[in-house]
């Protein structure tokens, strides 16, 4: 039974991130087309080969079309592996901070977030209002 738990916690834990990641890679050359971001944009609206996959990077900018796996490895890594590791701890509460602060710093740099125009005539979400 120790066994079994062990494969399934792997397997949520490194499996379903490896296999989303392979998913995008496979696909990187549609999703961003190595055209001006615009052009990119149009493309992969258009392009209906790869429609399984497109919840993981429509809200992101096509330079950033693994971004939806950073977020997964850091979701597992906050709430599962510091959990189990070093539970309770001061330690616990410096590695959150400090990792916290790390992928603050990514977001900034990359920003990966897709901020679509009126003008950009590119539907993410009916719901979703467009920035000014």
């Amino acid at each position: 039974m120790a066994l079994y738990g062990m494969v399934m916690a792997f397997l949520a834990c490194v499996g379903v991130p490896g296999g989303c990641f392979w998913l995008l890679w496979k696909h990187r050359h549609q999703i961003n087309p190595h055209e001006d971001r615009d052009e990119a944009l149009r493309i992969r609206a258009e392009d209906e080969s790869f429609d399984f996959i497109r919840f993981m990077f429509v809200s992101y900018e096509p330079k950033c079309w693994y971004w939806e796996v950073v977020e997964m490895v850091r979701r597992v890594f906050m709430r599962g592996f510091l959990v189990v590791l070093i539970r309770g701890s001061f330690g616990q509460i410096a590695v959150c901070v400090v990792v916290t602060m790390v992928a603050i710093a990514f977001l900034v740099s990359r920003k990966p977030f897709l901020q679509l125009r009126k003008e950009d005539n590119v539907t993410v979400d009916e719901d979703a209002p467009l920035s000014p």
